[in-house]
């Protein structure tokens, strides 16, 4: 089997970025931009990828950590727990880390491919932090509190013209109730994402 050079993978990008700064809001930008297009893709052809985490996110970039630059390719990979329900149907079952994991996954309910944009909003906050926002806190009053810290995650970015869309793109995908969470097609829609960079 022939494979493409995929890259190396979110978490060790931003493991080395973080030990030289920050990525900048339009890196960041560029990165979820790529990603929620390929989840789009893959939610139009039915397929719920239910693990999406730094290590299953491959970018293409510079050959070398010491010349990265922000054209970073993004390519999404590991699909051995990605599901094709029928007819939108619920899915049911836990796949991949809890830390990842949206909460209707996680509490055994019924959940459909806003699963996936929970991860996002999860992938967003790694980017800025280094970190996932709730390791293993999957109660629903525990996430409520802690999803009120918004501004604080991104108080590195408040100098940014566009400072309350992007901690409106973050709660709008961080939303335990996922009737009210952000498909990946609103979320490309969004105006943090639409803000001239």
């Amino acid at each position: 089997m022939v494979q493409e050079y995929g890259g190396i993978t979110l978490s060790k990008l931003t493991k080395e970025f973080r030990l030289k700064r920050q990525f900048s809001e339009n890196e960041l930008r560029n990165i979820l931009i790529q990603i929620l297009r390929a989840t789009q893709y893959m939610h139009s052809r039915g397929v719920c990828h239910r693990d999406l985490k730094p290590d299953n996110i491959l970018l293409k970039t510079a050959e070398s950590l010491s010349n990265i630059d922000s054209n970073f390719n993004v390519k999404i990979i590991d699909f051995n727990v990605a599901l094709l329900p029928q007819n939108g149907s619920k899915m049911t079952g836990s796949a991949g880390l809890k830390e990842w994991s949206a909460p209707e996954m996680s509490n055994g309910s019924e959940y459909d491919f806003k699963v996936d944009l929970w991860t996002i909003g999860c992938l967003m906050y790694y980017l800025v932090k280094g970190e996932p926002p709730y390791w293993g806190i999957l109660e629903k009053n525990k996430i409520n509190m802690q999803t009120l810290n918004f501004f604080t995650v991104l108080s590195d970015y408040q100098e940014s013209l566009s400072f309350s869309e992007m901690i409106n793109f973050l709660h709008q995908l961080l939303v335990v109730d996922p009737t009210n969470r952000m498909s990946a097609t609103e979320a490309l829609n969004h105006a943090w994402l639409k803000t001239d960079f």
